[in-house]
């Protein structure tokens, strides 16, 4: 329901007379592929943002302006130091501040949680953006020393800003800024499984019990449930491309394979004449249930109209806490991932990126387990 009382409101004063547009992808369920895009309008280095919300958001806005990107040929570097992020929540009414240097040195204030963020990334945004420069400079140098001295200099980089990381949760554990750069190292692998599940038992306070401490623990049960021997966890959802319900407890009985994958995704697409080739030696006694991230159901038909071999299961995975977010519910952290489960629900394996020997390997496992 809209209210008043849902509504928040950002304003910004950046110290120079930049104009520009920042963009954010928004959760949005009524929106077919689940989010919807923000702009935020910079006039003269001044913005106003408000909107509404039901609880605690975040929002992470960037922008595709060249003077903020580290560019190289065919593309730029990606850093998160080019990112614009703050937290949203019904009755709020920040403020931003900072500049724009060669990264988003703009950090919000007026509450805890927007307090914790910007003393995070004031400490790492300019450590990101030095990375960030580094690794372009040895992409563009044609200097061998100094491509090496640079490699070196990144790679320097990547510890200190992981420590930094690292410290800002031990030091501050009640806090959301620690959560949220907690969800963030473990998506990006940062961190082992063991060090993830002693983190994240120390949180307390203002982190626990918003969304991004539930997705956070949606990934904790993915590791927990989905280690080697343990029962493969529970997938019913309609979230499939015609919106019928799918079932994985139906598929007992048969070998099963989660792939997950996304057409974005060079390795995941590369590699599916082969697990096709794979899947119909086997389809006797296998079925293979794939998990897509990132791509609209229209994407994904178009991807297939021409591939009738590939006539497996297609699940959409969602973001967030949304119960439909498998990606998270299995801890996953790079794609393609998959997941052999035996006849019995029993979680065999998982292997993570694309292996040419993979099929052997599963071949081999398909005939001790038979």
């Amino acid at each position: 329901m809209s209210g008043t009382h849902h509504k928040f409101h950002v304003s910004g004063e950046l110290e120079s007379s930049y104009s520009g547009e920042f963009y954010a992808r928004i959760k949005d369920t009524s929106f077919e592929q689940g989010f919807r895009m923000d702009t935020l309008r910079v006039t003269e280095g001044k913005f106003e943002y408000t909107g509404e919300v039901m609880s605690l958001e975040k929002r992470t806005f960037y922008s595709r302006d060249s003077i903020l990107r580290k560019i190289i040929p065919g593309g730029y570097i990606p850093s998160k130091a080019n990112e614009l992020v703050f937290y949203v929540f019904p009755g709020a009414d920040l403020s931003v501040s900072g500049r724009l240097d060669t990264f988003v040195n703009a950090y919000p204030n007026g509450d805890p949680a927007n307090a914790s963020i910007a003393a995070l990334n004031r400490s790492i945004y300019p450590m990101i953006d030095a990375r960030a420069e580094s690794i372009q400079n040895s992409i563009l140098t044609k200097d061998s020393i100094l491509k090496t001295a640079l490699k070196v200099k990144s790679d320097s980089l990547y510890d200190m800003i992981l420590s930094t990381k690292r410290q800002f949760i031990d030091k501050n554990p009640g806090t959301i800024a620690a959560i949220d750069i907690f969800l963030d190292m473990l998506s990006r692998k940062e961190l082992t499984e063991n060090e993830a599940l002693q983190i994240f038992e120390s949180f307390e306070g203002d982190a626990i019990g918003n969304s991004i401490y539930m997705e956070a623990e949606s990934r904790i049960k993915g590791i927990r449930f989905t280690s080697v021997g343990e029962e493969v966890p529970e997938i019913k959802t309609y979230a499939t491309l015609d919106g019928t319900i799918f079932d994985l407890q139906s598929l007992r009985g048969y070998f099963v394979i989660l792939d997950f994958w996304g057409t974005w995704c060079a390795p995941c697409v590369s590699e599916m004449p082969e697990l096709s080739k794979f899947y119909h030696k086997h389809q006797k006694d296998l079925r293979i249930v794939a998990i897509n991230s990132g791509d609209t159901p229209e994407r994904i038909r178009s991807f297939l109209k021409s591939k009738p071999e590939y006539d497996w299961f297609q699940l959409l995975s969602a973001k967030g806490e949304d119960p439909d977010n498998f990606v998270s519910a299995f801890n996953v952290t790079a794609f393609p991932t998959k997941i052999i489960v035996s006849p019995d629900g029993k979680i065999l394996a998982k292997y993570v990126g694309y292996d040419e020997g993979l099929y052997v390997i599963l071949e081999d496992l398909f005939k001790e387990e038979r």
